[in-house]
């Protein structure tokens, strides 16, 4: 990519973002859910508090902002939080999706969209032109509200729905009904052993995708995909991991993919301290790392045959971590969502995304860790159960660090490394 178009590309996604994402909530201080919970209110938001067996473990949910979980606690709803917030669009509500990457931001450990983004099937764009300035979110995705079918009498879980109807680049529809039952968690198999410890705190999402169109979905139709993303603090000294399985690039394709790095939506030529922009993420003995400090824009993607289903972030500072999992199939074909103009495979896709947001935007920054579903071909009244499951982990630093070593290939020194080379 040319200086030129780079320079250009930073310009276009600073004004995308400062159009609508100037006052986002400020994160120069602790944070209560019940402050959250009141904002929500006051705005007119629904929002239910969902409870694990230990009634201090909280998980905030909000149907009516599109089916997301919003925040999550340890200590109760008078307990901190450390989701990411976008309060100004909450106070606004769902405005309408505007071309440009206008859309209802509203933040949130979790959210609903589908893919593929990007592409000749893409759902993101209205034709083959792809770039940040024609960029626009699909309105279903941007303002439905589902509406609740269930609440456990324990307050544990809660189920929702929705009709979607999508339409892509190619003229077709897709007429979906989409369910999702999110649940508190009591364990989290990656603190097992460590008694107390490791604080834990989290929930599951089951989404059900279900072809109600008259038509198949097909190669012909082009695919959909279920895409949950969930949206974090980023601090000086944060890192993303993602463990990938070793072995050739013939067999299980490259580790990571950064082809997003080729179009208009990641300024490359912006560094710090004369770091190449590429020290910003790496692949080390069995992890891919990205720097998640919101200096510089990043999306590095991990395909199905490489990733193991999981993923987790940490400040290096606090030892907080944040971990993902989720159910994948990597023999099954997974939608590209990579942007126009590509050249590759369209059932060549990733099962795992990393968006990482710079810090010099008008907001907080942020990074994503983001799970895709392989392409669902539905016949008529077919479904598909994405599932995926959000823990944070607290406690002894020791025992963090064997979590991180254990289950993400991830030992502190190549962190602290990695954290110094990007700035």
């Amino acid at each position: 990519m040319s200086r030129t178009r780079r320079v250009l590309s930073a310009s276009l996604f600073a004004m995308w973002l400062l159009c609508g994402m100037v006052h986002a909530v400020k994160y120069d201080g602790v944070r209560k859910i019940s402050d959250d919970l009141s904002l929500l209110a006051d705005c007119g938001h629904a929002a239910y508090v969902l409870h694990a067996e230990n009634r201090d473990r909280v998980v905030v949910v909000t149907p009516g902002l599109v089916g997301r979980v919003l925040s999550t606690g340890f200590d109760g709803v008078d307990g901190d939080t450390n989701s990411w917030i976008y309060e100004k669009q909450l106070r606004k509500g769902a405005t309408r999706s505007e071309a440009g990457g206008n859309w209802a931001a509203f933040g949130g450990e979790e959210r609903i969209w589908y893919a593929p983004e990007g592409g000749r099937h893409a759902f993101f764009f209205e034709g083959t032109e792809q770039r940040i300035g024609t960029y626009i979110v699909p309105e279903p995705l941007n303002s439905t509200q589902f509406q609740v079918t269930a609440l456990s009498p324990d307050a544990r879980s809660i189920e929702f729905m929705a009709p979607i109807h999508l339409e892509n680049i190619r003229g077709y529809g897709f007429d979906i009904e989409v369910t999702r039952r999110i649940e508190a968690l009591d364990s989290c198999p990656y603190a097992l052993g460590f008694g107390d410890d490791i604080e834990v705190t989290g929930f599951e999402s089951r989404t059900w995708t279900r072809n109600v169109g008259r038509k198949a979905i097909t190669k012909e139709t082009g695919p959909i995909s279920t895409w949950t993303l969930g949206m974090f603090p980023a601090y000086s000294n944060s890192v993303v991991m993602v463990p990938i399985r070793k072995g050739s690039d013939k067999e299980l394709g490259p580790p990571i993919n950064t082809e997003y790095f080729n179009v208009d939506m990641i300024p490359t030529d912006k560094v710090l301290a004369d770091a190449p922009y590429d020290n910003y993420y790496a692949v080390e003995d069995g992890v891919a790392l990205i720097k998640g400090n919101g200096n510089v824009m990043t999306k590095v993607e991990v395909g199905p045959r490489r990733s193991l289903g999981r993923m987790a972030s940490v400040n290096l500072k606090t030892m907080d971590i944040n971990i993902v999992e989720f159910r994948q199939y990597p023999e099954m074909e997974y939608g590209g969502s990579f942007w126009l103009p590509y050249d590759g495979d369209d059932y060549d896709g990733s099962a795992v995304s990393i968006f990482t947001l710079t810090a010099d935007l008008g907001v907080h920054p942020f990074y994503e860790l983001e799970c895709i579903s392989p392409s669902l071909f539905l016949e008529p009244g077919e479904q598909y159960c994405h599932i995926s499951r959000t823990y944070r982990l607290r406690g002894d630093r020791k025992a963090l660090k064997k979590v991180l070593k254990r289950y993400f290939n991830a030992d502190m020194d190549t962190l602290r490394e990695f954290d110094r080379q990007a700035p």
